[in-house]
């Protein structure tokens, strides 16, 4: 009792245990507890003749020859099928608070990163890099609410701290030194538990949001700590190359220098090519007729 598993990712209701240990699942929480590798002390796994193989060893530190675990974690199922496994459990995070900042520039954001994680003195459990058309596509199309905080910046931080004492002082000094060094224009800090989770539904939608945007190439990179602000322009240009006026959706975790970015298909849809302005006005007409508060979906066919 009052133990829990460290791993925490969008996909947590669907996600199965094996597929994170196949896959070396991160996600929010690793810049506290580390990547999925970190979590695993035993596996069982089935080999691909058949035979099964149990190192269902609960040792924290086991010299006893070669870890062969480490080679089905983050192996893709390419080697062997995970069967079970024993983990690591950690003391459970009884309080947290989270804020949400409106940062400057990406380098902003990561400068932010760097000072939690050097001054949170343990207690950052997670540390996520927003854009602003992420927030304000999921308030809008899924969410139905107003955004939590005034979207006139391209970059937000969310940060999360939590332990078996309150954080709440912790969170506020990281907070004030951040806009103190004007890497913050604006932010806001959850000031109960349900406000907390309505931020990070947020986050958490993020996958779901790739359904409005049409079609998109997802790329999941994984740099040095604060490498990003770098990562991410030359992303952009050499995806402009290829479609000059695709659309860029990045997020990710600055605790751990992982990126996930999609190119998805520029706000001018292809139907506007094909057809004369004429015919495109009278498709807009028929569809406010039929569906006024353009519920089904929007946006598809028509641009905004």
């Amino acid at each position: 009792m009052g133990q829990h598993f460290g791993l925490d990712f969008g996909a947590r209701d669907s996600a199965t245990i094996g597929g994170a240990i196949s896959t070396n699942a991160g996600g929010m929480n690793v810049v506290r507890y580390g990547n999925c590798r970190d979590q695993v002390l035993g596996l069982e796994v089935v080999l691909a003749d058949g035979t099964l193989w149990n190192g269902l060893r609960s040792l924290r530190k086991d010299n006893s020859g070669f870890d062969i675990k480490h080679l089905f974690i983050g192996g893709e199922g390419t080697l062997g099928i995970v069967t079970a496994a024993s983990l690591k459990l950690h003391p459970a995070e009884t309080e947290s608070r989270s804020a949400l900042l409106a940062v400057e520039s990406l380098q902003s954001a990561s400068d932010l990163a760097d000072f939690a994680m050097e001054h949170a003195h343990g207690r950052l459990s997670a540390i996520e890099l927003l854009p602003r058309m992420g927030i304000d596509g999921v308030c809008q199309q899924i969410l139905g609410s107003v955004p939590p905080i005034r979207l006139d910046r391209e970059w937000y931080v969310l940060v999360r701290m939590a332990g078996q004492d309150d954080p709440s002082e912790k969170l506020e000094a990281v907070v004030s030194s951040a806009l103190e060094r004007d890497w913050v224009s604006d932010a806001i800090i959850a000031q109960s538990s349900s406000q907390e989770a309505k931020l990070w539904l947020i986050r958490d939608s993020f996958s779901e949001l790739h359904r409005y945007l049409g079609v998109s190439f997802r790329f999941d990179y994984s740099v040095p700590l604060g490498r990003i602000p770098k990562l991410y322009p030359e992303l952009c240009e050499a995806i402009r190359k290829v479609e000059p006026h695709f659309l860029p959706f990045a997020f990710g975790h600055l605790g751990d220098g992982n990126l996930h970015c999609s190119a998805c298909q520029p706000d001018a849809h292809e139907l506007v090519h094909q057809k004369s302005d004429v015919e495109v006005n009278v498709l807009r007409k028929i569809k406010d007729a039929l569906d006024q508060r353009s519920l089904f979906n929007p946006h598809k066919t028509l641009p905004a």
